[in-house]
Formats: C-alpha cells, sequence, structure tokens
C-alpha cells in the first residue's frame, strides 16, 4: 500500500468508511514503495511563488528550484493547506485518526490560532474538519466539518460552514450545506465573489453508486443547485483567481479521471475549454495570476502522485481543446518527480 493510500486510510477512513467520498477518493490509491523524502528531491520545473503540498501527514513548500519542509510537530498528520490571495497566511487541517482541527499558521510553518474544537472525551463526539479555503476578503474561513446526527451514530456526513475568523466567530460557525444522508457529504468549498459558494456534494445515483456532483449555492439560507450530471462525477472545484474560469476533476469511470477547466459565470459552467484525460489527476490549484494550474498526477503504471503544471495563457499555453490532443500535452510540465504526494490534499499556490 502506497504512502498516500495508507494516509487516505489512516486519517479519512474512520470519518468517511461507508461514504461515497471514501469510496471515490479511494480510487486514486497507487502502488508504490516508500517515496524519497521531497527535500531529497530536485524539481525538474522551476514555478513562480510557493506551492505547498502534502506528502504522508508533512507539509512541504516547492519555491524557486527547492522542496523544504515545514517545521511541523510530527505527531500531528497534516493536510488541506490553503493560502490567502496575498500568500501571507495558511489554514491548515491537523489531527490524527480520531479527530482533526483547523490551525492558522504562517507561510513558514508557525503555528499560530487552533480554529476548531473537534476533540470529545467520547470517540463517537469527536469531529473532523477538511477543506478549508479562505474567504476571498481572508476574514472568514469556508470548510468541511461533521455535524452529529443523535438518532443516527453511524452517519458521518460532512456539511460546509463558514467562520469569521476576525470576529472571532465561535466554531463551527454558520452553515451552509444540507449533505445527502449517508454520502460522505459537502466537500471542497470554495467562496466566490459576490457571496456565492461552488462545492462539491455527493449523492446516491440510480445504480446506487455514490458519485459526486458540483453544486451552486447564494447564500447560507438558500437551496443549492447542481451544476454538473451525476454520471460525470465532477468534484475539486478550483475558482480562477478572476472568478471567470473553473477547474474541477471530473471521474465518470473508476479508473479514469479528467481534469477540465470551463467558463464560469452567475452560477452556469459553460462548454469545457481544456481536457486532460491522458493522467490520473487530482486536485487543481490556480497560480496565482491565473495564467496556469498546478494539479497532482499519478505516473504511469499507478505510481505515485506527483505535482504537474499546464498553463492557460502566454506563449505555452495549450490550445483549447474539449478533448486531449498533442497540444494540451505539450503545454504541460511535470514539476516533481516519485514523491507519492497525498492525492487527496490540493496544493496551495502563493505568490510570494
Amino acid at each position: 500500500m502506497s504512502g498516500s493510500r495508507r494516509l487516505l486510510v489512516t486519517v479519512l477512513g474512520m470519518v468517511l468508511i461507508s461514504s461515497g467520498t471514501y469510496i471515490v477518493l479511494t480510487r486514486f490509491g497507487t502502488k508504490v514503495g516508500p517515496p524519497p523524502p521531497p527535500t531529497a528531491t530536485t524539481p525538474m520545473f522551476t514555478l513562480p511563488g510557493t506551492i505547498f503540498v502534502t506528502q504522508h501527514g508533512a507539509i512541504y513548500t516547492v519555491n524557486r528550484g527547492a522542496v523544504a519542509k515545514l517545521k511541523l510537530s510530527p505527531t500531528t498528520l497534516w493536510s488541506h493547506p490553503a493560502v490567502t490571495r496575498d500568500g501571507t497566511q495558511l489554514v491548515v487541517a491537523g489531527g490524527d485518526t480520531r479527530f482533526t482541527e483547523l490551525y492558522l499558521m504562517s507561510p513558514t510553518g508557525e503555528v499560530g490560532r487552533r480554529l476548531t474544537n473537534d476533540a470529545a472525551r467520547e470517540v463517537a463526539q469527536n469531529h473532523w474538519a477538511f477543506y478549508p479555503r479562505f474567504g476571498n476578503d481572508g476574514n472568514s474561513i469556508f470548510y468541511s466539518w461533521d455535524p452529529k446526527d443523535a438518532g443516527k451514530p453511524l452517519r458521518v456526513d460532512l456539511a460546509v460552514y463558514s467562520l469569521d475568523i476576525k470576529a472571532g466567530e465561535q466554531p463551527p460557525g454558520r452553515r451552509w450545506t444540507q449533505p445527502d444522508e449517508f454520502t460522505g457529504g459537502d466537500t471542497a468549498p470554495q467562496p466566490v465573489d459576490g457571496g456565492g459558494l461552488l462545492y462539491a456534494g455527493y449523492s446516491i445515483g440510480p445504480d446506487r453508486q455514490i458519485q459526486s456532483r458540483i453544486w451552486w449555492q447564494t447564500g447560507p439560507d438558500v437551496a443549492g443547485k447542481p451544476l454538473t450530471e451525476l454520471a460525470a462525477n465532477c468534484g475539486r472545484p478550483a475558482l480562477s483567481p478572476s472568478g471567470d474560469q473553473l477547474a474541477m476533476i471530473c471521474s465518470p469511470a473508476a479508473d479514469r479521471s479528467r481534469l477540465v477547466v470551463a467558463p464560469f459565470k452567475d452560477g452556469v459552467i459553460g462548454p469545457p475549454s481544456i481536457s486532460i484525460d491522458d493522467q490520473l489527476v487530482a486536485s487543481p490549484a490556480w497560480s496565482p495570476d491565473g495564467k496556469g494550474i498546478a494539479y497532482l498526477a499519478a505516473g504511469k503504471a499507478g505510481t505515485g502522485f506527483d505535482l504537474w503544471w499546464v498553463a492557460l495563457s502566454g506563449e505555452n499555453a495549450v490550445a483549447a481543446s474539449p478533448t486531449a490532443s498533442p497540444a494540451v500535452a505539450s503545454g504541460r510540465r511535470q514539476v516533481t518527480t516519485g514523491l507519492d504526494l497525498d492525492a487527496t490534499s490540493a496544493p496551495a499556490w502563493s505568490p510570494l
């Protein structure tokens, strides 16, 4: 069992063992031995700014052609880094096999405020906080958290919450979504300028398979609407800095995933402008200037996930195409090799 799959089973298995989120994410397990520490490798391609990635519960930075490890507690499993637009602050998930918390942190790894209070004396009352994302003003955090259902103790479905960190709002903050029962719930919240929210919501399809759709919601007290078909199994929405392009991962089959980029406006997704479907891909993240996307992709024959980059504008931009093409292949670059990065933890790209 690979490192990323082992971490997934350890951390997410307890919370999502019967859920669609767990089922879908385990498709991204890989078949490799222990990878080298990222700090022992040199990136194959240099990108501007700093990219935060996760391997085996530790967070690393890829910056100026070098990889460094944040000096965080080794007894905690760290994941899901997210960064403010100006790159001055991180929020990460940290915990163990019983619960996770959200923490504010500096870009160099100095841990600041703990934002949640998810540990309980009884294991059944512990909570899980994943997929944090800063609001566009940097004053709020959107994340997925599991509210408890007293009548259904085995139900663990994540819902999206927002927490005003500047005002000192008490966790879990304000609830936005109502997940479908026993599916894993709602993940990867992506706040939108103007107050809207994109997220991935899991549901049970006609064939009793649990699959994901991209949802759009204009406010915490407003019913959401799905923007993609359940059969397309799309998740991990990532909105461009300008707010007019949406990247997502669609997995219509168990052994297949696609990175799709499409126009987005007023809660409507347009026809795909870019589609990469000749790699097993996961977890896109936009560059701060909106000219490219970092994403994770597995190597051939199921080897571990590494960091890749595809240009969407400029002289190296890929040609617009609804399917994979030689133009797409020539417009992307592999950044790291042999690292087996955690595919469920998206890169976070800072301009600094």
